[in-house]
């Protein structure tokens, strides 16, 4: 799995963070320390927990396409998610089903 990111400037980075949250902090200092404010990942939940606190304190926005644990639904943070946190799709899961005539 990879972090990329675009930067404002228009210049696109790619650094390798193999979704492990140790990696991940490397990755997410490196770019920041190349002006880079929107990231594009982590992936997992994992990472984004690993860097989430530190992209807060340097205005880094993160997007991240996959990441789902509900730990990471905060109000006003710079972590927005293309996917519901998984209490939101166990929901969405529970009413898609009744809607196709199960029950759980």
């Amino acid at each position: 799995m990879y972090l990329a990111i675009w930067a404002l400037t228009g210049l696109g980075l790619l650094l390798a963070s193999k979704t492990d949250p140790v990696e991940t902090v490397h990755a997410l200092k490196r770019l920041i320390d190349s002006d880079v404010r929107i990231v594009i990942g982590p992936a997992t939940s994992a990472a984004v927990m690993s860097v989430k606190d530190y992209a807060n304190q340097h205005d880094v926005i993160l997007i991240s396409p996959s990441s789902t644990s509900a730990a990471l639904s905060i109000a006003d943070d710079n972590l927005f998610r293309f996917v519901p946190d998984d209490r939101n799709q166990a929901d969405l899961f529970q009413i898609r089903c009744g809607m196709m005539g199960f029950e759980l």
